[in-house]
């Protein structure tokens, strides 16, 4: 901030909800300056550097090491989808061991920083994050302050409580596009790997009530009953996610040469029923598919690296 020390905070600054607690913001996990959590390493997984391993045991590792990005809908053990891809390209004479370092509600901002950080420090073969979701119509997101989440406005208003800080500041307003928002992201992680010629695939992930798969009457009542939700962003949770894709999906036809880093799985369950847990989340069949689809992105990435 550049105003002097004893001015008083903008409103701008001082303005954060008091929706979300500190205790709901870590859920129990690791405090994590830029990644703002890191869950604990469930039961049966290994872990390294904040990053939860598998196999667990070192001595079953082997090939590969390949670092998973994302949120929610690639945490184990509830969505193992890269536990299935893995488990795919050791059928066909590739295995790997998969750092797992997703975290739920991450968006596109949280990705690029672990990449910052953590790549160039673990040096993993390739680099894969499953992404899209978090950055829709700026679920996780201030409007304006798209690097601000709203886990760490939680942690960010204990501070303020507790009288250890007379504002926050969120750095300079950001006019971009949620889409232009994950578009620049990832690609400015694609270029930090390539530079430590590092593989780097961007996914952006399937999603209940996006693209051509057709849904349950289960799936369809989910997406029925969320349609409208109005996000803190002004935007209808339907209207805001579909925008979204449809923006970056518009940018990966326009210009493939720039994007191509960025892999499109969005349909990648067309064909299929009774993929969905809820209106975000894959279900077992559902994990186990996208794996799979996950797979055949990794098997050249990791051949050709």
């Amino acid at each position: 901030m550049d105003a002097a020390e004893d001015a008083e905070p903008t409103a701008e600054e001082t303005a954060l909800p008091s929706l979300w607690k500190p205790d709901r913001a870590l859920q129990n996990g690791f405090y994590d300056p830029l990644a703002i959590q890191i869950p604990r390493t469930p039961k049966g997984y290994g872990s390294h550097e904040g990053f939860v391993v598998w196999p667990k045991a070192e001595a079953e590792r082997e090939g590969p090491r390949v670092m998973l990005l994302g949120n929610s809908s690639s945490i184990w053990p509830g969505h193992i989808w890269g536990i299935h891809a893995a488990q795919a390209l050791k059928e066909q004479g590739l295995p790997i061991t998969v750092l797992n370092g997703a975290v739920r509600a991450h968006s596109s901002a949280q990705e690029l920083m672990r990449v910052i950080r953590d790549v160039p420090a673990i040096r993993p073969d390739a680099v894969v994050a499953l992404s899209g979701i978090c950055d829709a119509a700026g679920i996780v997101m201030r409007s304006d302050y798209p690097f601000a989440h709203r886990y760490g406005d939680a942690l960010a208003k204990a501070v303020i409580d507790a009288g250890l800080a007379k504002g926050i500041s969120f750095g300079a307003k950001d006019p971009r596009s949620w889409g232009r928002f994950w578009l620049d992201n990832h690609r400015f992680a694609a270029m930090i790997c390539e530079d430590l010629d590092i593989p780097y695939k961007a996914i952006l992930q399937p999603v209940l009530g996006v693209g051509a798969y057709q849904p349950t009457a289960e799936e369809q009542a989910i997406i029925d009953s969320k349609a409208n939700k109005m996000l803190r962003t002004g935007l209808r949770y339907l209207a805001g996610l579909r925008e979204f894709y449809g923006e970056v999906q518009e940018a990966l036809r326009s210009e493939p040469r720039r994007y191509g880093h960025v892999v499109d799985l969005s349909d990648c369950l067309v064909g299929e029923t009774g993929c969905f847990g809820d209106h975000r989340h894959l279900n077992t069949k559902g994990n186990a598919l996208l794996g799979v689809a996950v797979s055949r992105v990794l098997g050249p990435m990791l051949r050709t690296a």
